[in-house]
């Protein structure tokens, strides 16, 4: 179960101290679903972006015309410091996955 879940799910049946009828808090649980529905679409769209970053870094040389000049930026300019943000996007996987 990742993360958001575990929170989501502490939330709605123990943090709450409503120990009801599932009748009664069951709007609450369609809300639930609707949040890892979207929270599961958000890690889905973030993949997809890193992925065709990555495979545009292996498929090519870099960027042409970065520094107008002519010459083409290697893709190595843009790993130092994590300017291209892959780093940063695979971090936020983790995290958002529960694997952090």
């Amino acid at each position: 179960m990742a993360t958001i879940e575990k929170r989501l799910d502490y939330v709605c049946r123990y943090a709450s101290g409503y120990d009801g009828p599932v009748t009664e808090w069951a709007p609450y649980f369609v809300q639930y679903q609707a949040i890892i529905a979207d929270w599961n679409a958000a890690i889905d769209a973030m993949k997809h972006a890193r992925n065709n970053l990555v495979a545009l870094i292996e498929e090519s040389q870099g960027i042409a015309g970065y520094h107008l000049n002519g010459e083409i930026a290697p893709w190595d300019y843009f790993e130092e410091g994590d300017w291209l943000g892959i780093g940063q996007m695979e971090r936020a996987l983790a995290r958002m996955e529960g694997k952090e």
